[in-house]
């Protein structure tokens, strides 16, 4: 349970575990159409139809994490401004560049094979250049890692936090208000990826402080049902992503308040689900990497032509393995490097998702 204004360390395992669900349900998503027409998947149709709404659940707890690790310590001290840049630097751009090579790899493997790339607008050399700077997503261009369009919309969270979090800690009393001025504004982004995926960032951290101003005085078990809803309502109501959105709010403040009743939460809070919580961010960077071998290639085989279900269910294992890797090999000894070099930063041998450090180590 989140405690609010206790200055305590507070264990929040079921956050990670939430980043960890939410990222295969997005991969889910990606995996789900192996031969053009879709799939069924039964009861699990609707995630796999809507798995792009996992990343709007990225956006809402990250907003509220960030709030949760470093709103008063950036209030109380101008020097932790420069920590939170180093560990959000180091958290995101090391697998952010690795992947991009890799695309550019496979797309140049590609072109001498003699095949043309079904994705071809992400390679100029002006979309590269937009992507190694995090911001291609603001002027709308492809990056040669398709997934990687949010994590130019997290770029531009970590740029605003401090405003944003700092105005919500002084109408802290009106942040309800604020998650509902935040859904407004999601209705009003459009098409745009950028304005939505600020409006939900914002969102988060007005949950944080709705929290703070109003904690859960009862217990209650209602947050699966805000999770799923989304996904199993869309095809009945069409929803629109500020509904989406207002859903994730509400799972992050009542994770804040009420894991005792809640089996969601234990779940969440799980070891298999927290670990991977940790490998999430491998996980969706990795994900459209190995996708495109296993549909372009993998796919023609006699097996997995012939045995679709068995194809999606192989490449999603195959992600998955691929990021367990790529996180101990490569992703956590680059990110604590960085730290090392560029702040001084010690960090402890085994990173604990479950725990909160200052440095923000659950949030992708």
């Amino acid at each position: 349970m989140y405690k609010p204004n206790s200055g305590e360390p507070v264990n929040l395992p079921a956050f990670s575990g939430l980043r960890g669900i939410a990222a295969l349900i997005v991969l889910f998503g990606h995996v789900s159409t192996p031969i053009g027409a879709p799939l069924n998947f039964g009861i699990f149709e609707p995630i796999a139809r809507y798995g792009g709404f996992g990343v709007d659940a990225f956006f809402v707890l990250s907003g509220f994490i960030l709030c949760h690790v470093y709103a008063d310590r950036l209030s109380a001290d101008v020097g932790a401004l420069r920590e939170f840049a180093v560990s959000r630097f180091a958290r995101i751009y090391p697998l952010h560049v690795l992947t991009l090579v890799m695309m550019l790899g496979a797309y140049a493997a590609a072109g001498r094979a003699g095949v043309t790339p079904t994705e071809q607008d992400g390679y100029s050399f002006g979309s590269i250049v937009l992507s190694l700077l995090m911001v291609s997503e603001w002027f709308d261009v492809s990056a040669p890692n398709p997934s990687s369009w949010s994590i130019t919309v997290e770029f531009a969270n970590y740029l605003v936090f401090t405003g944003v979090a700092g105005i919500l800690a002084r109408l802290r009393k009106f942040s309800p208000i604020a998650v509902a001025v935040c859904a407004i504004a999601v209705a009003y982004s459009g098409e745009s990826r950028l304005f939505r995926g600020l409006a939900e960032f914002s969102m988060g951290c007005a949950a944080f402080y709705s929290f703070r101003a109003f904690p859960l005085r009862r217990s209650t078990a209602a947050a699966a049902l805000f999770f799923v809803a989304p996904f199993y309502f869309q095809p009945v109501i069409n929803l629109q992503y500020w509904h989406v959105a207002l859903c994730f709010a509400a799972v992050v403040y009542l994770f804040a308040g009420s894991p005792q009743l809640d089996p969601f939460y234990r779940l969440c809070a799980s070891r298999p689900i927290v670990f991977l919580g940790d490998i999430s961010y491998s996980v969706y960077l990795l994900q459209w990497f190995i996708w495109i071998g296993w549909k372009h290639v993998i796919a023609k085989t006699a097996l997995f032509a012939t045995h679709p279900y068995w194809l999606v269910f192989c490449a999603a294992l195959s992600v998955i393995a691929a990021s367990t890797l790529c996180h101990y090999a490569f992703e956590r000894p680059a990110r604590f490097w960085l730290r090392k070099r560029l702040a001084g930063i010690r960090m402890p041998p085994i990173s604990d998702a479950s725990q909160v450090a200052p440095s923000g180590d659950i949030l992708v």
